[in-house]
């Protein structure tokens, strides 16, 4: 998974009861055991080559990558959002079926201000369902940039994370704007708040698309149009 060193290589099948815990309702229990056919942890990155960053919001000293086959790739977004909420550490899921097709997940996680013990997930992104055999932009696009050596900020693991993170929602969003490729290959990435301001206006833009197929008249579609126009803007300035 995106080239990550030998170093870091795990290879643990789990038993999937160790994810139907107590936090989970009996009907997230069910769900889980009747979707999910095997969980993997494929790669772990702990010690300090990537250096850990704590402070009062996050806990970042290892980062999980799982391979998880489940039967059918709709059942994902749920499977995903239990497994993120469970597991602590910062985690990537690759889900994949007996159809060859596959997509991944990734959360930004803090910790919660009342109880330090536990996590928050701020944001959740699944990225579009591809091939795993055929050739797609999408399978293309997450394999050369999410790549261990293109990923450019490795200077913790929160930051070396949301880059991921961040790249994962340029590359799930692409169709709203033509420059997707530029920001992928920009400096943008070698600074945390400026990745958040990226993501933040991404998160934008999918809400003035969703604003625009709700709209009832020309007019209300051509103000909404202007709104997406100077979000790019923004966008396109964070990269100057």
């Amino acid at each position: 998974m995106f080239n990550l060193p030998l170093d870091y290589e795990v290879n643990k099948k789990f038993d999937i009861k160790m994810f139907t815990s107590s936090q989970l309702t009996p009907k997230e229990k069910k769900y889980f055991k009747d979707n999910v056919v095997q969980i993997e942890l494929k790669y772990q990155i702990t010690g300090e080559d990537i250096a850990s960053f704590i402070d009062d919001e996050h806990n970042c000293q290892a980062i999980m990558f799982f391979e998880v086959e489940v039967k059918d790739l709709k059942s994902a977004k749920t499977i995903g959002e239990i497994i993120q909420r469970i597991v602590k550490p910062l985690v990537v899921i690759r889900f994949f079926d007996s159809k060859g097709t596959e997509n991944y997940c990734f959360a930004y996680k803090r910790l919660n201000k009342l109880d330090n013990t536990q996590i928050v997930i701020d944001e959740i992104i699944f990225t579009p369902i591809s091939s795993i055999f055929l050739e797609n932009e999408t399978k293309e696009l997450i394999s050369k940039y999410l790549d261990f050596d293109e990923v450019k900020n490795k200077v913790n693991k929160l930051s070396y994370y949301y880059e991921m993170f961040s790249k994962a929602i340029v590359i799930s969003n692409r169709t709203y704007f033509s420059g997707y490729k530029g920001i992928l290959s920009s400096n943008i990435f070698y600074d945390l708040d400026t990745m958040k301001l990226l993501t933040g206006l991404l998160r934008e833009i999918e809400g003035f698309e969703r604003e625009k197929s709700n709209a009832n008249t020309v007019s209300e579609k051509a103000q909404i149009n202007m709104k997406i126009k100077n979000t790019i803007d923004k966008i396109n300035k964070l990269t100057e």
